[in-house]
């Protein structure tokens, strides 16, 4: 009935269909998944303490090392004991999932052939030998839970629930398992690996992609006899699966080519037993007749660049275990593959040591990437290029030898990025035909780029942006034609699918060709004419001689950890840093009192709660070197613009430095140095100034050129003392010294000394270096220098010309400086005889730009709004950003008061205005800067007004 007593009727049918159609969508998304990874990822270290305390053992050790020597023979020769042990752990803790998940349904036939596999046979003859004393809490814990999930998965076998629903059920905890699992309960792999769960949206269209262009280039279809398709890292197999689904292939040939034509790989066990379900599953469903899938590996695809054919019977003869996957794979590279397709791992690197997942190297392929890729490259950072799924493609480019297709969905940075200028190249000279569709979704931008980039394409990880590359070699070598499509601004994820699924395919895309300028650039194309002008960064640093603007230039400090080295707080940053000191030197007198047999990377605790290892760290630990807490590394710090904290510069623990210290020994030491972008930043070019040290972001990618730059020297035999930097001033060299440690310092200008003789010839007159200086933060302030050369700016750090005549040189010189003096002293000024019931009375909990940002409001401690102290934010703030985002942005960003989830760490601003001696600090300094902003407008309008030539 309804609430007016209406009696209403209802199908319950339908509604217990609805309910249950929501059930399977709800099912496997919510806590128990994570909960379970969360008891997995504790359970998990316990489980490998006690398989380290079991092959102590010799005999179990001989079975330990046969086992070893069988996977460093299949999957990688570099696998070391504890990883072998970690595979371990995941087969012990894993194997039970998939009697909850498929050991009381339908799909029990098809769990017992995968339990039968050599892999999951072999792995668990060994793990038998590891069970004997297994009676503890841990295994109690881990029966419990399985009960648990086999519950909550058994509501999935209704009767009621449709073949389709129970279908998409199943993919929906997969989906969970993969996303939110491996996060979880096996951080290391997840991180090393870049594991992310595929969007079916995407994987369809790459599939019509890839079918439709093998018709239109070859001739051929996916369903053709010998058209052999590899995905080389299949992860739970979704692309082979979407495949068989699609009808591309006839059902005719679904069996031959089920059986003979595809192909995958996987390195991560858990994937590998999820992929053979789930492939040989949708076998079954889709011909009611169950066939095992045998040409699913687990391999290391990269390894396999290395063996190639030629160690086939040293493999087969080492191999008594895991045979059957040997054969397959040795199969596997003797076929000549047509289409490569699939999700590359996306890991550069690592995020921390503590996470011990340094990417594998791997000898040959990487040489292949120096000879290619790296040798074609003019740009000055090539890292990047060893990124896994740069080498994805390095693979499958001399993998489908001649002729072929490669569609892969990957990072989409390599498209525009500086560091990928020599790949770039390469694919033009390598393949025929290029495809692009970029879907963008970069979550790390602000403002409105970030707005345009849209909603992200991989649900739980990946803030990456994306897109889909589809390569093709015909054979023709006529040059390369390269079509490029850009899926939109501002849409939201599921409009992006919605796209995806209307496109069906890149044929019914509206692409457009790209011509590739000289440098390799394809859509930021660069002006030539910038060539002309004077580099601000010299070829070689601390060369007096240079032919730039600056002598030398630094990156800001990068930490590792800002938690341990920043915060608002002096008093709570001592604690911290001293907690994390603390923790290091404990770890450090831990492994000295070892053996020894472990590394220490292995040994260590890795709470990065407490501190992030990195390799130097490491180092120091292996060294026995003591590092003691010292008040003298106190500092203040230029963290983000507008934003002051306190600083621990402790370089023994920080992970670079840089050419800070030259900048600024300590904090006796004045200088001045423009921060501006960096090579490839993903925001309009910008610049700010400091006279403190800085941090690496506080522009991003950002790098720094002083006015002055010091070389630390001994001390003087004669005890003499030398000033220590008190109203320097001109442009001469010095001697200085530190009154804390009496440390003496060479101060040398960073201006050069070339193009100031050649200011002085031009303007035939006597040029201050510190002219020049703020003459070159003026100049990069002119909005027509940063229009006409946007695309350079964002390639390559700024040259700038030395304008013809001494008037104007010397108004953007004096613009220059003004703009400095603004961005310099935005802090407002002490309070005398403040009270404690000041503090409380102007205690802010948080800053925030209101819906239509027209106004900045300051919140209390109990949420209400100060009302009285609400301030105007007139429209000039709009038209000057810092590394895109306005002056009141960066203030709602900073000044609020958080708390780290993980460690409970605090950093609240109003320390910071206690410790400043300004209750109302933070009101004070937005005020401030909102008239910073609006006075800088105005001197950008009359700079802009100037009419240089460039």
């Amino acid at each position: 009935y309804s609430p007016n007593g209406e009696q209403i009727f209802m199908d319950f049918g339908e509604l217990q269909k609805e309910f249950y159609a929501k059930f399977v969508e709800k099912v496997g998304t919510k806590n128990y998944i994570e909960n379970w990874a969360k008891e997995v990822a504790e359970l998990a270290k316990k489980e490998y303490d006690r398989i380290i305390n079991l092959i102590a053992d010799k005999e179990i050790k001989k079975k330990f090392d046969k086992f070893l020597k069988a996977l460093r023979k299949n999957v990688n020769p570099t696998i070391t004991e504890e990883k072998a042990i970690e595979m371990l752990t995941q087969q012990l803790i894993t194997k039970p999932i998939f009697e909850a998940l498929f050991g009381n349904s339908e799909e029990e036939e098809n769990y017992n052939e995968v339990a039968r596999k050599d892999i999951s046979r072999d792995l668990q003859n060994i793990i038998e030998q590891l069970e004997g004393d297994r009676t503890d809490n841990v295994y109690k814990k881990l029966e419990e839970f399985y009960k648990y999930v086999k519950r909550r998965v058994a509501h999935l076998q209704d009767d009621s629930l449709s073949h389709n629903q129970k279908k998409k059920a199943r993919q929906d905890i997969i989906k969970e398992l993969y996303g939110k699992f491996f996060k979880i309960a096996f951080p290391r792999v997840q991180e090393q690996l870049g594991i992310v769960y595929t969007p079916i949206e995407a994987v369809d269209f790459m599939i019509n992609s890839v079918d439709d262009i093998l018709k239109a280039e070859f001739g051929k279809s996916i369903s053709d006899k010998g058209v052999n398709i590899l995905d080389p890292f299949t992860g739970t197999g979704t692309f082979i699966t979407r495949l068989m689904e699609s009808k591309r292939i006839k059902r005719d040939d679904l069996k031959r080519k089920f059986k003979e034509e595809l192909n995958a790989n996987e390195i991560v066990l858990l994937a590998y037993y999820i992929a053979s379900v789930n492939i040989e599953t949708t076998y079954r469903d889709l011909t009611g007749e169950y066939l095992p899938f045998k040409k699913l590996c687990l391999q290391d695809t990269f390894l396999s660049y290395e063996e190639k054919i030629k160690r086939d019977e040293e493999i087969k003869q080492a191999n008594e275990l895991f045979g059957e996957n040997a054969e397959n794979a040795i199969a596997q590279q003797k076929t000549d593959i047509t289409v490569i397709i699939g999700n590359p791992p996306y890991s550069f690197g690592q995020k921390s040591s503590n996470d011990n997942a340094q990417n594998q190297r791997y000898e040959k392929l990487e040489e292949k990437i120096i000879n290619t890729y790296v040798k074609e490259s003019i740009g000055t950072n090539k890292n990047r290029v060893f990124d896994s799924y740069i080498k994805a493609f390095r693979y499958a480019t001399d993998r489908i030898k001649d002729k072929g297709i490669v569609c892969f969905i990957v990072n989409n940075g390599w498209i525009e990025g500086t560091s990928f200028d020599g790949f770039r190249k390469c694919l033009e000279k390598e393949f025929d035909k290029i495809y692009i569709y970029n879907l963008k979704g970069d979550q790390r931008n602000k403002g409105d780029i970030r707005k345009k980039q849209g909603g992200k394409i991989f649900e739980h990880e990946a803030m990456i942006g994306i897109c889909i590359v589809l390569l093709i070699k015909n054979g023709k070598n006529e040059g390369c034609t390269i079509k490029y499509c850009d899926i939109g601004d501002s849409l939201s994820t599921k409009e992006k699918f919605d796209k995806i699924v209307e496109s069906k395919s890149f044929v019914n895309l509206n692409l457009r060709d790209i011509e590739p300028d000289k440098y390799g650039s394809w859509l930021n194309k660069r002006d030539d004419s910038f060539d002309n002008f004077i580099p601000i960064y010299p070829d070689k640093k601390f060369d007096p001689k240079s032919k730039s603007f600056f002598v030398t230039y630094s990156m800001g400090v990068g930490t590792n950890q800002d938690l341990v080295f920043y915060n608002f707080s002096k008093e709570k940053l001592q604690n911290y840093f001293s907690e994390s000191l603390d923790f290091y030197n404990s770890e450090r007198e831990r492994y000295q009192n070892s053996d020894k047999t472990i590394f220490a990377e292995h040994f260590v605790n890795r709470d990065n709660t407490k501190l992030n290892f990195t390799r130097e760290i490491f180092d120091r630990i292996k060294a026995n070197e003591k590092i003691i807490y010292s008040n003298s590394i106190d500092r203040k710090a230029f963290y983000r613009p507008f934003c002051i904290q306190n600083f621990k510069n402790e370089r023994k623990l920080i992970n670079q430095n840089y050419q800070m210290s030259k900048l600024f020994p300590n904090g006796n030491f004045k200088n001045k140095v423009i921060c501006l972008s960096g090579i490839s930043s993903p925001n309009k070019f910008s610049c700010f100034i400091s006279d403190i040290i800085i941090d690496r972001n506080l522009i991003l990618t950002a790098q720094n050129f002083p006015l002055y730059w010091y070389e630390k020297i001994e001390k003087s035999t004669q005890g003499e003392l030398f000033g220590y930097g008190e109203g320097f001033g001109g442009y001469g060299t010095g001697k200085w010294s530190s009154q804390q440690d009496s440390t003496q310092y060479i101060r040398h200008d960073g201006i050069s000394d070339w193009i100031k003789k050649r200011a002085d010839e031009q303007y035939n007159c006597k040029v201050s270096k510190e002219d020049i200086f703020y003459y070159v933060y003026g100049f990069l302030h002119i909005e027509s220098y940063r229009k006409k050369f946007a695309n350079n700016l964002k390639n390559e750090l700024p040259k700038i010309p030395l304008v013809e005549d001494y008037v104007t040189f010397e108004k953007i010189s004096k613009a220059g400086r003004e703009l400095a003096e603004l961005h310099l002293n935005f802090e407002p000024e002490p309070k005398e005889n403040a009270t404690e019931a000041d503090y409380e009375k102007y205690y802010v909990k948080k800053v925030e730009e209101s819906k239509d940002k027209r106004k900045l409001l300051f919140y209390k401690k109990n949420g209400d709004i100060f009302d009285d102290e609400t301030l105007d934010i007139p429209p000039e703030v709009e038209k000057w950003q810092i590394n895109g985002s306005t002056a009141t942005w960066w203030i709602a960003d900073r000044y609020k008061v958080t708390v780290d989830k993980k460690t409970g760490r605090v950093n609240d601003p109003n320390d910071y205005a206690r410790e400043y001696g300004n209750p109302r600090y933070i009101f004070e300094l937005a005020k401030n800067v909102i008239n910073i902003a609006v006075r800088t407008v105005k001197i950008l309008d009359e700079l802009n007004k100037l009419q240089v030539e460039i």
